[in-house]
């Protein structure tokens, strides 16, 4: 009997050495430790570089908004200077008539050259367009036009004056001859006004065409355009 127990408990505990482990409170395996130092630090360098990428943001933000701010204070300077020289070359347009009916020839010139050198201020003391009526030479080109319509201005009183005077004829065939001496005054003073008036406009178109240039800027096609007339102008010289 007691042989038979004790071979009974060799069998169990032959069995249970074969069967495996059964140990649910075994203790898990330790991670290695370069992930334990990857995940401290993503916790630390996370918070830090999600900061800073805000941080770089709102600098970014604040760079391009203070740039758009100035160049637009910038461009509102240029528009305020520009038009100083425009309003200052409509009101010289506003008294040079096109026409020569009913002219009042000594109301036309009185003062007009004073007029056309106050146009020569608003374009010197101009700081923010400085560049572009250097560069045009946009300054000099008026200040010679100034120059010589001094000298046209007193061509035009004279012939008025001598046109207006009065005249004394012996004799038909005198007054004939100062008539038409008379005709060809009126012809030669028309003549020196159509000349200041046409420079004068020629100036200011390529004022007001060089302010638009730089208040707007040109188109794409604009542009080829301009290359294209370039080109054209240098193939004729």
């Amino acid at each position: 009997m007691i042989a038979h127990a004790a071979s009974v408990a060799a069998i169990l505990i032959d069995q249970v050495m074969a069967a495996p482990p059964n140990m649910p409170y075994a203790q898990a395996a330790c991670e290695p430790d370069w992930k334990w130092w990857l995940k401290l630090l993503v916790d630390i360098l996370g918070p830090l570089l999600s900061t800073a990428g805000s941080i770089y943001v709102a600098w970014r933000v604040f760079r391009w908004q203070g740039a758009k701010d100035r160049a637009a204070w910038v461009h509102d300077r240029e528009m305020a200077e520009w038009s100083t020289v425009l309003s200052a070359l409509t009101a010289v347009d506003m008294r040079m008539p096109h026409v020569f009916n009913n002219m009042d020839w000594p109301t036309l010139t009185d003062g007009l050259l004073q007029e056309f050198r106050s146009i020569l201020p608003a374009m010197r003391n101009a700081v923010f367009i400085a560049d572009e009526l250097d560069n045009e030479g946009l300054i000099g080109g008026f200040r010679v036009f100034v120059g010589d319509s001094a000298e046209k201005i007193e061509r035009i009183n004279n012939l008025t004056a001598v046109i207006s005077g009065p005249g004394a004829y012996e004799s038909v065939s005198a007054y004939a001859e100062a008539n038409k001496i008379k005709l060809q005054n009126i012809e030669k003073r028309e003549a020196a006004y159509r000349e200041l008036y046409d420079q004068f406009h020629g100036h200011a178109a390529r004022i007001r065409k060089i302010a638009r240039k730089s208040l707007i800027p040109a188109t794409p096609e604009e542009e080829e355009q301009e290359v294209g007339a370039g080109d054209g102008d240098a193939a004729t010289l």
